[in-house]
């Protein structure tokens, strides 16, 4: 049984970009992080849709939507921007990982009044996303050696332990992300850029939570911790026994969560 739609849209630089909606009311769009598609919010977004309408962007370079050799964090922005225009405009917006980054720079660049929910927003606000890290990486996927430039991801741009790479190799998560290292690295790339001061940041209005799970890493914290100085106002919660994929290890869960967060933020 089909429950969702498939929408397509054309940005200003004239590239298609799909979304996919669940259910109907007041829309919720949600826009997903970087080694991800729009297929893995669906078991979040079929228990939210019971009380509103739920819409995920497919960001470009990959899945339904098209992709320009040219790439920014602007351009992605504008990308959502279209898809708020076409879904009347009066929406509240949920942000994973770069997606956070995304419905972030999008609420600061228009003055956004809706619901505005974070999860654990990559940003640039106290350290570096990629860095000097990330130019060794670049070039061995630019060599032709994804593999190891997937390796090197994991462990020095990643933070990820050894053992947990190795036990991901050869897995279907392994083939998704080899297969999303080249737009996954231009993402990174972009938000090294994206580090909203105070100054920015004391224009937004719009009622904000940020979702940082419990089992988040130190460089997550830190990030966090960085926004939290800059967002008067924005309330944090916790994502119990989560880290950075409560879409995945407890969609229900995180979907229960952000029902709860859009009434309270609906509250304040």
């Amino acid at each position: 049984m089909i429950d969702h739609q498939e929408h397509r849209i054309t940005a200003v630089d004239g590239v298609e970009i799909a979304y996919v909606t669940f259910g109907e009311g007041r829309p919720l769009l949600i826009s997903h992080g970087g080694f991800t598609i729009a297929d893995e919010w669906f078991a979040t977004a079929r228990p939210l849709a019971a009380g509103r309408q739920v819409a995920i962007v497919e960001r470009r370079g990959r899945g339904r939507s098209g992709d320009a050799p040219a790439h920014s964090l602007d351009r992605e922005i504008d990308d959502l921007a279209a898809v708020v225009t076409a879904l009347g405009g009066d929406v509240d917006l949920f942000g994973h990982s770069y997606g956070g980054a995304l419905s972030l720079g999008y609420a600061l660049r228009t003055g956004f009044e809706g619901k505005l929910i974070l999860y654990e927003p990559t940003t640039a606000v106290a350290a570096l996303v990629g860095g000097d890290k990330l130019a060794p990486v670049k070039a061995l996927f630019d060599d032709g050696r994804t593999e190891e430039a997937l390796v090197l991801l994991y462990t020095s741009v990643l933070r990820m332990p050894v053992d947990f790479v190795e036990a991901t190799r050869g897995t279907p998560a392994w083939d998704h992300h080899h297969a999303l290292l080249g737009s996954f690295l231009r993402e990174v790339a972009a938000l090294d850029g994206f580090a909203p001061t105070i100054e920015d940041c004391a224009a937004l209005t719009a009622p904000t939570a940020l979702l940082l799970g419990s089992m988040a890493d130190q460089w997550t914290r830190n990030n966090a911790a960085g926004l939290v100085q800059r967002l008067a106002g924005m309330t944090l919660l916790p994502v119990h026994g989560q880290s950075h994929f409560a879409h995945l290890t407890d969609p229900t869960m995180l979907a229960a969560l952000v029902a709860e967060t859009l009434d309270m933020l609906a509250r304040d």
